[in-house]
């Protein structure tokens, strides 16, 4: 059943997968996708351990955050690959 296999299960498989951070095992439909490598992870560890990049949108892991001043009133967190992209802007305006 649903239960034991989420429970004692260990196969991961396109219903069920394990959290990259705690390593629970969850339903995939309830799990959260993570970074450029599509992890999983669980809702107690998204709130924990990742963030949504101001620019993009996407949900990375905290490691990947990077804070960006943009002017004296306004500041964000950017993933790794946004801020690249507006250090490179920045330097060519």
């Amino acid at each position: 059943c649903d239960d034991c296999e989420e429970r004692y299960g260990f196969e991961e498989n396109d219903t069920y997968g394990c959290c990259a951070c705690c390593g629970a095992r969850l339903y995939i439909d309830d799990a959260i996708t993570v970074g450029d490598d599509n992890e999983i992870v669980c809702n107690s560890c998204y709130e924990t351990q990742c963030f949504v990049c101001d620019n993009c949108g996407e949900v990375f892991f905290n490691e990947e955050k990077v804070y960006v001043a943009l002017s004296e009133d306004d500041e964000a967190w950017y993933c790794k690959h946004c801020h690249e992209d507006y250090l490179e802007a920045k330097e060519n305006y």
